[in-house]
């Protein structure tokens, strides 16, 4: 790890949000990038540049919380035209982030919080995360280190406890145990 003026390790945290159309049914946080930029604008306007910062400073450690609201909107929000027509660039552009970003730290991808997926729909989240890893090569897989819920703050600490192991639970019904959950 890279000390930083007190001589202590330190942990940096990237909260990766920048996907092509990001957050389908929202009209606050459409994003910089349309959804008909495409994904290759997503890899040389955003990942590439933070690709290239990172290759800079290869010595602290660093956790990516990949792309807020994508894959919630995946379960929740079809019936809009718009993620409806987002659906394959947020499964792609989640695996294509999460491994180029996974060579320079841990991986965690965002599943939303337990008032908006809740256990109920925890199963179908799960498929989608699913979804996503299996675009990706194993050795990604494996850097990979779970979920992340609730990245603006609504639910309580007890909800998104009872939110995640219910998510980690059904990750491990898919084959995906030993994850772990940041909330």
């Amino acid at each position: 790890s890279l000390p930083i003026c007190t001589g202590r390790p330190v942990l940096v945290v990237f909260v990766v949000y920048n996907r092509p159309g990001r957050d389908c049914s929202a009209r606050s946080s459409n994003g910089e990038l349309s959804a008909t930029d495409g994904l290759p604008a997503y890899e040389k306007r955003y990942l590439q540049p933070l690709l290239s910062i990172l290759r800079k400073y290869p010595s602290p450690r660093i956790v990516f919380l990949i792309e807020p609201d994508s894959l919630p909107n995946l379960v929740t929000n079809m019936w809009s035209p718009k993620c409806a027509a987002s659906r394959s660039t947020y499964i792609e552009g989640v695996a294509r982030a999460a491994e180029g970003l996974s060579d320079f730290g841990t991986v965690y991808l965002d599943v939303g919080w337990s008032g908006w997926i809740g256990s109920w729909s925890a199963s179908k989240m799960a498929k989608v995360v699913d979804s996503v890893l299996n675009r990706m090569p194993e050795e990604a897989i494996a850097r990979v280190r779970g979920i992340v819920t609730d990245i603006s703050n609504y639910g309580t600490v007890f909800q998104e406890v009872q939110y995640a192991n219910t998510m980690l639970r059904e990750m491990a019904q898919l084959g995906r145990a030993g994850w772990h959950a940041v909330i």
